[in-house]
């Protein structure tokens, strides 16, 4: 996948993230282990075959996290700050084109019992990269749930006041050429919605 940030959206200039490309017969495995059943485990898988190539990668991670509040201080609403989440990418290749999927997932314990909110991303990219020109496109969904509450100077007892459900649609593309002394020219459009709103951004 291929990012750009240029004309209104750009903070100074252009902005280009390019991930690893296929390799053949490739296999990574790495694997970390700490205290309070704290994992992170990460896989990556690649390999090319003619104009095939494809590439798979995804990530573990799980720590059951510490009471943020001095223990002086702790009452029976507190509970450890912790966070899970799962991770992965695939992508196929066929000559220039190429089409992927990233998927994320996660939940988060805020310190206490009622305070817990969850993340999940599910992104379609698609693009085509010529010598010459470029052409990418996105689609991507998202949901941000979020719990708040009041909870009592004793911290004895916690009591909900907000709870939120945020879900948000994205698109985007881009279009670039390249000139053969260098220059690079594009346009680039976005557009997001959320809870009945939306928004459009395009730059040159």
């Amino acid at each position: 996948m291929c990012i750009r940030d240029s004309g209104s959206t750009a903070l100074g200039g252009t902005l280009q993230l390019r991930p690893r490309e296929p390799s053949p017969n490739t296999l990574e495995l790495h694997g970390q282990f700490g205290n309070k059943e704290s994992y992170d485990l990460n896989f990556f898988a690649s390999d090319t075959q003619n104009q095939w190539g494809y590439l798979m990668a995804g990530r573990l991670f799980s720590t059951e996290g510490y009471i943020p509040v001095r223990k002086s201080d702790q009452g029976l609403v507190d509970t450890p700050a912790g966070v899970q989440f799962q991770s992965f990418l695939g992508r196929v290749h066929y000559g220039d084109f190429h089409a992927g999927v990233n998927l994320y997932n996660e939940n988060r314990s805020n310190g206490t019992i009622l305070q817990k909110n969850d993340s999940q991303i599910y992104l379609f990219e698609t693009g085509m990269r010529r010598k010459a020109w470029e052409f990418n496109f996105y689609a991507q969904k998202g949901i941000f749930n979020n719990a708040f509450s009041r909870i009592l100077l004793d911290r004895s007892q916690e009591f909900l006041t907000v709870r939120q459900h945020f879900p948000t649609i994205g698109l985007g593309s881009s279009f670039s050429v390249r000139t053969k002394s260098g220059t690079q020219l594009g346009i680039d459009w976005r557009h997001t919605s959320w809870n009945g709103r939306d928004q459009t951004l395009a730059g040159l």
